[in-house]
């Protein structure tokens, strides 16, 4: 007695498997031609409302993880400054072929520690661009943005700020990779 192999159920199996495997989220990031030619980042972070008071987050926390991301990825930053300066003030000082990456958090935290929380996390990448309409003029926009809203119930919240934080860094990095590969080698 022969056996016979039935193509009609491997054949759907395999085209299920190829589907899976293009719409992965393994797949290669493609490069962003507005970050192409960047040689790395200057990084800004602001907290704002119960951010710090009720989520118990620091500046100095959430620097730490979006460095420490960057860093990972073999995207160059520029240290923090010593001081708070404007933004218009850290362009001046910041080398021709960097932008700033600009995070900011606001927090909106009820009255109660166990009551409902929204965090709002964005980042803006602004950079030195020219106006199509007058060429000579040069100013500062974002070319690039992400943006998160989070609704929580309960206490603490500062660590699902550091994780979101953190998730949104790794996405920029390989944004930034993808479009620089000649720039970060390591």
């Amino acid at each position: 007695m022969r056996s016979y192999a039935n193509h009609f159920t491997v054949q759907p199996a395999l085209l299920f498997l190829l589907f899976l495997l293009s719409t992965s989220s393994a797949t290669a990031q493609s490069a962003d031609p507005d970050l192409s030619g960047l040689k790395g980042v200057d990084l800004g972070l602001v907290l704002e409302h119960d951010t710090e008071s009720r989520l118990g987050l620091t500046n100095q926390e959430a620097y730490k993880v979006i460095a420490e991301e960057l860093r990972k990825a073999g995207v160059r930053y520029l240290p923090w400054p010593t001081r708070n300066t404007n933004i218009g003030a850290r362009f001046q000082k910041m080398p021709q072929d960097y932008a700033m990456l600009y995070f900011e958090v606001v927090s909106v935290v009820g009255p109660r520690m166990d009551e409902n929380y929204v965090i709002d996390l964005r980042f803006d990448l602004l950079d030195r661009v020219r106006l199509s309409r007058d060429n000579s003029k040069e100013t500062v926009a974002s070319i690039l943005k992400g943006h998160q809203v989070v609704l929580l119930t309960g206490r603490g919240g500062g660590a699902e700020v550091l994780d979101r934080l953190r998730f949104m860094t790794k996405q920029f990095a390989a944004n930034f990779r993808a479009s620089n590969p000649e720039t970060n080698k390591r």
